[in-house]
């Protein structure tokens, strides 16, 4: 844990001692495959893998130096957890870090922006597809997303292809914009809406059905004839 002002005793405090999460985790009754997608230096990922303890977690931060002490608090779990650093995205590509403009501006605010031509890129981004591909289960079963406003990118965009494979959903929303996007891109889905802590959480995401489709025009029924009564068999003699 950093300190002198950093935001890590800030976060340990949201996730351990206000137990941000806990509601989230009180509801859902066991978890195999999680990911953390903005995972800063760890602590969302080791509550669940603490709660739940069959559980495999993918830990995806951008910021190089939170991913240090990521990897160094996931260390314990072994191959229960693994960190990628990168960021999640709506599309696969080069991403620059912008540290210092958002929020308070400390190490959990890093925001990420498309690298202009001609910059080096800081990071790269991996759509939600390509992720869900790194976990060892088709299904899974708690998506945490804490991505300082990329929400609203990574919604955007063909999202109900991904969210088919989330079970239980939690989000913290940083902006009127992304909560738009949000709500939009869950338009098709079922859920039971829960609030735990600073995050929105929807469970038992499941697609709702679609409508009956009618090809060609609509035509009344054909009503039905009563059947005529068999007649009575002549009787000889």
């Amino acid at each position: 844990m950093r300190v002198g002002g950093s935001s890590d005793p800030l976060v340990f405090d949201q996730i351990f001692i206000n137990g941000d999460l806990a509601d989230l985790i009180g509801r859902v009754h066991e978890a195999r495959t999680i990911v953390d997608l903005g995972a800063n230096v760890g602590y969302a990922s080791i509550v669940f893998l603490n709660a739940f303890p069959d559980a495999y977690v993918l830990a995806v931060e951008p910021d190089s130096r939170n991913a240090v002490l990521c990897a160094c608090n996931l260390a314990p779990y072994g191959n229960r957890a693994r960190l990628v650093e990168a960021a999640a995205w709506s599309r696969s590509c080069d991403l620059m870090l912008v540290r210092g403009a958002f929020r308070d501006g400390k190490e959990w605010s890093t925001q990420v922006r498309p690298a202009q031509p001609g910059e080096m890129a800081d990071v790269k981004a991996l759509d939600m597809p390509t992720l869900l591909q790194m976990c060892p289960r088709p299904v899974v079963d708690i998506l945490k997303i804490d991505i300082e406003d990329a929400e609203s990118t990574l919604f955007a965009e063909d999202a109900e292809r991904w969210l088919k494979c989330v079970r239980n959903l939690c989000v913290e929303i940083h902006s009127p914009e992304a909560a738009s996007i949000v709500e939009q891109a869950l338009r098709g889905f079922q859920f039971e809406p829960l609030q735990s802590g600073e995050y929105n959480v929807y469970l038992n995401l499941t697609p709702k059905r679609a409508p009956l489709r009618h090809d060609g025009p609509w035509r009344e029924p054909t009503k039905s004839r009563p059947l005529a009564p068999a007649p009575t068999p002549s009787r000889s003699g």
